[in-house]
């Protein structure tokens, strides 16, 4: 074995001690000494910033992991600490949820188990909700005033009682993936949550550079919040969250590139759920009007379960998840057009416009039962462009993005002029 001992096995346990005292005692690290005879406790820093002096400031420490009694050993000649052989893995600067505690889990969640503040009111995310749109909704005007009128709430979805894994760690909502659309509740808590903690963590992206909340895209969050947030479910992200009340199947299927900004997206799909909350006509409907923030819409990264792709993507693309999806949202498709149009330029979104336009036209052919023969589903693009919007003499907005929609949105009340008023802010060379 060595010339020190010529047996492990039979080695005493001064010979032990000699040879490993780096582990059963300590060492030297930078003129200090290090002591390892002693159970420590794992954790991290959080809230940590450096001064201009180059001086570390932390202000909170995370304890992770659970403490394990030690146990001899069969042949009684070492205490060992069992454990499961999954590792405690990083993400970023964040520690995995494999054995971290309740109190780690609500401090970096809080968004999606308790809730959040949008525009100074208290948001629940802690209890399941109904998905819902409205019917029969419109504005009245009077004297200048707008006064938004809903005569009818449509529950959409079926309750599904959560599940407790195995483990016991977190209950989830278990339904099929085209079912898995996610609320506007729902991914405004995202933003809440990058906002708060991007910054704070020093989130870097994929080459090393330091994020700002501004600069964080899909595959960031994918990183710091889908993949962290369900490692212990192992289940999507919809799936997982606490308001998930049953299936939340989606009105509108969200065609997008993943290194688009999110703040970008969310500035896409806020005005988007503005334009088509209307829904007073038989047109408004079918075309997805009546969109409030417990209505789902279908985004991949937080719908397939990204610790198993496999299942998501098939062999025939009109098999998958996606698919499927588009089929529940009626073939009604909101593209977000990215400042390079590189939208355009992935074969997954020219497929998903594909079904979009072609799919529909494919089972009017068929005779499918499940067709209206009078609709040809409908493309909505919309991309980030800020700009005021004036309806009247002295009702201006401010608007964030804008969107070309075939036909025109709900909110243009079937009239053209209306249509080509809204959309005439609309970048005519985004590239």
């Amino acid at each position: 074995m060595s010339s020190c001992v010529s047996k492990r096995k039979r080695a005493d346990s001064e010979d032990v001690l000699d040879i490993l005292q780096e582990f059963n005692k300590g060492y030297e690290h930078e003129e200090k000494d290090v002591e390892m005879d002693k159970p420590r406790k794992c954790s991290y820093n959080n809230k940590t910033a450096f001064e201009r002096n180059g001086k570390l400031i932390v202000k909170k420490t995370m304890t992770i992991g659970e403490p394990v009694p030690r146990q001899k050993s069969p042949n009684g000649s070492a205490e060992i600490t069992p454990m499961p052989i999954t590792p405690l893995t990083t993400m970023g600067s964040c520690p995995s949820l494999v054995r971290a505690t309740n109190e780690d889990v609500l401090d970096i969640f809080h968004e999606f188990i308790k809730g959040y503040k949008h525009e100074e009111k208290d948001v629940e995310m802690d209890k399941p909700r109904e998905c819902s749109y409205n019917k029969k909704a419109y504005y009245e005007y009077d004297y200048n005033r707008k006064n938004f009128i809903v005569k009818e709430t449509i529950t959409v979805g079926e309750p599904i009682c959560r599940e407790k894994l195995p483990n016991g760690s977190v209950d989830i909502t278990t339904m099929p993936i085209e079912f898995r659309g996610i609320t506007l509740r729902q991914l405004r808590a995202i933003i809440i949550n990058v906002k708060r903690r991007c910054a704070e963590e020093g989130w870097k992206d994929y080459n090393g550079n330091r994020l700002t909340p501004e600069t964080v895209t899909l595959h960031d969050i994918n990183t710091y919040i889908i993949k962290l947030y369900t490692e212990a479910s192992k289940s999507s992200f919809v799936e997982t969250l606490p308001s998930t009340d049953g299936t939340q199947p989606p009105r509108f299927f969200v065609s997008h590139t993943w290194g688009e900004t999110f703040f970008h997206t969310m500035d896409c799909i806020e005005q988007m759920f503005k334009d088509f909350k209307t829904n007073y006509t038989d047109s408004h409907d079918k075309r997805g009007g009546g969109m409030t923030e417990d209505t789902p819409i279908w985004i991949c990264a937080f719908a397939n379960n990204q610790h198993d792709l496999e299942n998501a993507i098939t062999a025939d693309p009109s098999e998958s998840g996606f698919a499927k999806a588009m089929d529940v949202a009626n073939y009604r498709t909101l593209s977000i057009l990215d400042e390079k149009g590189e939208v355009f330029t992935r074969i997954w979104c020219i497929l998903e416009l594909d079904l979009t336009l072609i799919k529909v036209q494919e089972k009017k052919e068929k005779g499918d039962d499940d067709v209206d023969l009078e609709w040809n589903g409908l493309w909505a693009v919309y991309t980030v462009h800020e700009h005021i919007y004036c309806e009247g003499e002295e009702d201006e907005e401010n608007r964030k993005a804008v969107g070309i929609v075939a036909g025109g949105a709900p909110c243009d009340s079937e009239v053209a002029f209306y249509t080509a008023h809204r959309e005439r802010p609309f970048p005519r060379d985004p590239f």
